[in-house]
């Protein structure tokens, strides 16, 4: 995990480009590797921390395994693995627009064609439209994680 973890998606995504050729696919399975390596380290990192009191209570008790997990450790986990969820997904909308310049298609691509033809009035406007939609995503990502506190 920790290699996937410090390789740069920007990498990832040139490596898959060769299995793949270009377009939508490499650039979906290299964000998909890239938050497959930053959940499980994280998700390793809450379970490691989680207080075993409840589940060994429930186990003492009588539950099953399941029953444990589900009633003594999920409640501990779920709140933490969501707020990095919604953190993940914030810097998977940042790399989707760097992987479009390299051929990933989407809002990438239609930037990197208005820089290519010199279009930069078109590419200013572009600029500030993904800037809008990365705030309010920021900004209703922040407002989850409130909620969730």
């Amino acid at each position: 995990m920790n290699l996937i973890r410090t390789i740069p998606i920007l990498v990832i995504a040139i490596v898959v480009t060769f299995f793949f050729g270009y377009g939508v696919l490499p650039g979906v399975v290299a964000i998909a590797i890239f938050t497959f390596g930053i959940m499980s380290k994280m998700m390793y990192e809450i379970i490691e921390t989680i207080d075993m009191g409840p589940v060994e209570a429930l186990d003492a008790t009588g539950a099953n395994k399941t029953k444990a997990f589900f009633y003594g450790a999920f409640p501990q986990v779920f709140p933490i693995y969501l707020g990095y969820f919604i953190y993940c997904f914030e810097i998977n909308v940042r790399s989707s627009i760097i992987l479009g310049f390299i051929g990933s298609g989407g809002i990438g691509i239609i930037m990197s064609a208005a820089i290519e033809s010199y279009r930069y009035d078109r590419a200013g406007g572009i600029t500030i439209v993904l800037f809008l939609v990365v705030m309010m995503i920021q900004l209703f990502t922040s407002y989850l994680r409130g909620k969730l506190q």
